[in-house]
């Protein structure tokens, strides 16, 4: 008569085991994503604010270049101005009328190129702009055609909200075609950047 042998349990993974290690993985997998999401966010924003910054000393650069008082007085915009998606071409085209340009015509012609810049409007990808700032809006104060203190200020959205920012009013209630608030409700959403630059008139 044969001993029956006690049944060896078998090694290896229960279901439950398996379900709690595909949560563990998911939960790893969602936060990997998360992480790529916030870290791509954060680099819009930064490559947002580096275009802003150059754009606006690109305006104080041209403002310098060109001081006389009309001039100045001429960039000077009184309240901020709502950059279009499609602005026109600047007429006259002072970069290439060879010098023909007056100091008032030659203001006219950097705010125009300016804008296109702020828009993106040079840069298209299937006809959608691909270039400038999202919704920006540019402000342009000082003394109005005297040596003074210029001051260029870009507003535009940022891709995550933040303490809204009080000290430069550039942008603070500007809202969209339908009336809405272009930086969100309380302006969480609106990113700024405002250079000073003493001028002299030539």
């Amino acid at each position: 008569m044969h001993e029956m042998k006690p049944r060896q349990k078998t090694g290896g993974f229960t279901l439950i085991e398996i379900l709690i290690a595909m949560v563990v993985l998911s939960i790893g997998i969602l936060g990997v994503t998360a992480l790529q999401l916030v870290s791509k966010r954060n680099n819009v924003d930064a490559a947002q604010q580096a275009v802003a910054a150059s754009l606006a000393l690109e305006m104080v650069e041209r403002m310098r270049a060109n001081s006389s008082s009309d001039a100045l007085a001429a960039y000077v915009t009184n309240a901020p101005v709502e950059i279009r998606a499609n602005p026109p071409a600047p007429e006259p085209d002072c970069g290439t009328a060879g010098g023909v340009c007056d100091p008032l015509e030659l203001a006219v012609y950097d705010l125009a190129v300016w804008e296109r810049s702020l828009a993106g409007a040079d840069e298209k990808l299937g006809g959608d702009n691909t270039g400038g700032l999202l919704n920006p809006t540019a402000c342009v104060d000082g003394p109005a055609g005297g040596s003074g203190t210029y001051t260029v200020s870009i507003a535009w959205r940022g891709g995550a909200a933040l303490p809204e920012d009080d000290g430069v009013e550039c942008g603070a209630d500007a809202v969209d075609a339908g009336g809405q608030a272009l930086y969100g409700d309380s302006g969480e959403y609106r990113r700024t950047i405002s250079i000073p630059a003493f001028i002299a008139i030539r």
